[in-house]
């Protein structure tokens, strides 16, 4: 399709999954801006939007604390004129009630997305004799990072009209200026808000190591663009003739070991290194 100056290139809101040229002309003819003051955007909406500014900012934290939680025995309401909790949030039966330090509010997270990011196996008690006499427990995160972006007034106001998106179990959950949207890292299978304050005691600030596909999507474009080499050095190498480890020593230390397999090739590099290479890939 040719494009011209002016032209709109458009994608299906919310899904994408296409892109095609709309002329100017008839882009302003027959479209207008969707904007609804009532409109509570879904879970696949606010990711669909929100993934890739998360993860092209780039900012990742790891958890850094232990939570507050109990498993509810029954189905029940969350009372927020006492904990500060959202307005009429009911639970069922089975689902967690998390305590949201340090301002005491309380959330509510399906046994589901629970066990994913707390170890349930090993609790403490709680860590104070109000939330203990309540039956809460301290559970440990499991390791794990997220993206986490700070939301702004202009964000609120364009994205979030109510202060509020859907999560993924199909509740409402509020967003303000100044708290974070948050999606697990690497997977970003789901979108969530973090309070400014809980992410500030709660989280620490980590490096951001792009996984594979990540740098695969950022430079395969590139680097396809570029020039092409062909590898004209020879090279030492035996086939292995059993199942074996290859190991990397410096000052009598291990530092790394790679197992290989009967029928691999071992192969030595420019610089008297070792490494493995798959019969499959010979």
């Amino acid at each position: 399709m040719a494009v011209e100056e002016g032209d709109f290139l458009a994608v299906p809101f919310p899904t994408g999954g296409e892109l095609y040229r709309i002329k100017k002309k008839p882009f302003t003819q027959t479209y207008a801006p969707h904007f609804r003051s009532d409109h509570i955007p879904s879970q696949a909406e606010t990711l669909t939007h929100w993934q890739g500014k998360l993860r092209d900012h780039r900012n990742v934290f790891r958890k850094s604390t232990k939570i507050n939680a109990k498993l509810a025995l029954e189905d029940g309401v969350l009372d927020a004129s006492v904990h500060g909790s959202e307005p009429r949030k009911q639970y069922r039966k089975g689902e967690f009630i998390i305590v949201q330090e340090p301002e005491g509010g309380r959330c509510v997270m399906s046994p589901v997305d629970f066990s994913e990011a707390y170890n349930l196996a090993i609790s403490e008690p709680a860590s104070s004799a109000r939330l203990a006499d309540e039956g809460f427990q301290l559970y440990e995160h499991k390791p794990g990072k997220i993206w986490a972006y700070a939301l702004s007034a202009d964000d609120i106001k364009k994205y979030f009209p109510v202060g509020q998106f859907f999560s993924r179990s199909g509740s409402t959950m509020t967003v303000n200026e100044g708290d974070y949207l948050a999606i697990p890292f690497p997977s970003g299978r789901e979108v969530y808000p973090i309070k400014q304050a809980v992410l500030a005691t709660a989280y620490a600030h980590d490096a951001y190591v792009p996984t594979q596909l990540a740098t695969l999507s950022e430079w395969e474009t590139v680097l396809k663009l570029e020039s092409v080499y062909c590898k004209t050095a020879k090279m030492h190498a035996k086939l292995a003739a059993e199942d074996g480890v290859l190991e990397t020593v410096v000052g009598g230390v291990v530092e790394t070991s790679k197992a290989y397999e009967k029928g691999d090739f071992i192969l030595s590099g420019t610089e008297g290194e070792r490494y493995v290479n798959a019969a499959r890939l010979a």
